[in-house]
């Protein structure tokens, strides 16, 4: 299984959101999957099946189940310079004002929210 920081390395030059990158990180969080019967089925941690992992590099809504509870985030679509990618996010620890995750790519704004949230999530509980 790839790791954190290969997983995010490959979102940060992916050129669109991508299913086996989501797989990735489903399985980087705990996700498993398995035959039932003629189908192939994802399992969360709470043992729930699904069809298919969070799209977490294509949706928004997915990639925020990344966002530890408690935080606020901001998640952008811009250049300041020719070169940078386009899309940024941002998570913030309110207690202290600090930036716990960040993550920029050209994939999509779900994409740079979903870097943002593989980092600020802890170590322990993201990688195997």
């Amino acid at each position: 299984m790839a790791t954190r920081e290969e997983i995010i390395a490959a979102i940060e030059t992916a050129k669109c959101p991508s299913h086996e990158l989501d797989e990735q990180v489903a399985r980087l969080l705990g996700w498993t999957q398995r035959r039932v019967g003629q189908v192939d089925a994802w399992f969360d941690l709470a043992g729930h099946m699904h069809g298919r992992p969070p799209l977490f590099t294509k949706s928004l809504d997915d990639a925020a189940r990344l966002i530890p509870v408690g935080a606020y985030w901001f998640v952008g679509a811009g250049r300041e310079q020719p070169g940078e990618p386009l899309y940024g996010a941002v998570i913030i620890e309110p207690a202290s004002d600090r930036e716990i995750g960040g993550g920029e790519t050209d994939a999509s704004a779900a994409s740079a929210l979903t870097i943002a949230g593989l980092r600020a999530q802890c170590p322990a509980t993201t990688q195997h």
